[in-house]
């Protein structure tokens, strides 16, 4: 599989079909994170079920290996891999997941913002003339908080993640010590858990 890069605008459900248990397995296309030793790291939902999940993950997971997912949602599911097949997955969750609060979340009401990896790092900041090295808080393929340090007041800045680029980046907030800003363009996912990994 090739780096994925998932759009703001997500593809959401495609097709739901019938198990012999009779739980409901949905596809489709969603950026996920997964908890693990060692930390947070992307992935891509690919489907679901009430007592499952087939992920595509560009990192090293194990059978047996306890994780967590989480869909952007107030819900983590608690779950142990059971199978792997080159960069897929498969999940079985510890409690039944709650599928139509699931979809619900997905295709109702705003978006809620993309799942964030937290992480303690440096990284390279330009405001206006000024050029600093930041403490970066977590970050996602869309946006990051980092700390503020004395940056100037400015609307835009530009983000270098030492190995993974130089990205222009839109103030959203700042509140004690902290800004938060949306990147303009989507940082790819894989070439992104590979720099979150090589950072810790």
């Amino acid at each position: 599989m090739s780096a994925i890069q998932v759009n703001r605008e997500e593809m959401i459900v495609s097709s739901v079909e019938r198990r012999s248990d009779d739980n409901r397995y949905v596809s489709i296309f969603r950026t996920g994170r997964i908890s693990r030793v060692g930390g947070e790291e992307l992935c891509v939902l690919r489907n679901i079920s009430t007592g499952g999940a087939m992920i595509a993950h560009n990192g090293d997971l194990d059978i047996g290996e306890r994780v967590t997912l989480d869909l952007r949602l107030d819900e983590s599911l608690v779950a142990t891999v059971v199978w792997v097949k080159g960069e897929r997955s498969g999940l079985q969750f510890d409690t039944e997941a709650d599928l139509p609060k699931i979809l619900a979340g997905h295709t109702a009401g705003p978006r809620p913002r993309p799942p964030r990896l937290r992480i303690a790092a440096i990284v390279g900041v330009t405001a206006g003339q000024t050029r600093a090295r930041v403490t970066l808080r977590d970050i996602s393929q869309t946006g990051a908080c980092f700390e503020e340090g004395k940056l100037p007041r400015v609307p835009e800045l530009r983000v270098v993640l030492d190995g993974l680029g130089d990205y222009r980046a839109i103030v959203c907030w700042r509140r004690g010590g902290l800004i938060g800003v949306n990147f303009a363009s989507t940082l790819p996912m894989w070439p992104l858990n590979d720099w979150v990994r090589s950072a810790r």
